[in-house]
């Protein structure tokens, strides 16, 4: 465990030095998918989250609204570059088989995105720290900051991610197997499909706004949600 101990604070200490430092698309080791948001992009983008806001996919619904043009979803820029850009630029060079769990997402919106814009992204790591956890014992957090903006370099959204990283052997084997050997009838309550969920839906356009409640199967439990 020593061993492990010494490799994540190592990895803290890489991720420390880069702290603040500006990165881009083609400074990381991804690389940017989306980069236009065009009909397309948007209607797949509202297609694959399943909210079809007509400001999103409807043209002459759009057309009438204070945009004047088709706008993607706020969250679109998940399509164009994952919101742990940063992470990418950390100057570690051991192969080390981490555990890599997404932690969130808080967003700024600052700008509509328009049919036509074209995006980039700049971003940096703000923090990067040792965390305990009951589960798996001390754990590396980082925190990515990533900018969004349009062709005019205007910030259209702002995203400050979790990633948290740790060594797979530091696992809780008997928290593990106690999951894994619950009772049938302590299962976890019924789930209810994205297709069901989408058929239940109403779209309200320009009504007033107001909370769109689902009616659960019994015994099972689903999200109150609002629709833009």
């Amino acid at each position: 465990m020593a061993e492990s101990s010494d490799v994540l604070d190592e990895f803290v200490q890489a991720a420390q030095s880069v702290i603040g430092e500006v990165v881009t698309v083609q400074q990381s080791a991804t690389t940017q998918y989306n980069e236009e948001a065009t009909r397309d992009t948007i209607r797949h983008y509202a297609w694959g989250t399943t909210d079809l806001n007509p400001l999103w996919v409807n043209e002459e619904y759009a057309r009438r609204s204070r945009f004047g043009t088709i706008v993607a979803a706020p969250t679109f820029p998940y399509s164009v570059v994952l919101p742990t850009l940063p992470v990418y630029n950390i100057p570690f060079k051991k192969k080390i088989d981490f555990t890599v769990v997404f932690g969130g997402t808080t967003w700024d919106f600052h700008r509509p995105i328009f049919c036509g814009d074209r995006l980039h992204a700049t971003g940096r790591l703000t923090k990067a720290e040792i965390k305990a956890s009951k589960t798996v014992g001390r754990m590396v957090s980082l925190t990515p900051e990533t900018l969004y903006f349009n062709q005019r370099n205007e910030l259209v959204a702002r995203g400050v991610s979790k990633q948290l990283r740790f060594l797979p052997q530091q696992s809780d084997a008997r928290k593990t197997s106690e999951l894994q050997g619950r009772k049938k009838d302590e299962a976890t309550p019924k789930e209810i499909s994205p297709e069901a969920l989408a058929e239940q839906a109403k779209r309200r356009g320009s009504s007033p706004p107001g909370p769109i409640r689902l009616q659960p199967p019994p015994g099972g439990v689903i999200p109150i949600f609002l629709c833009s």
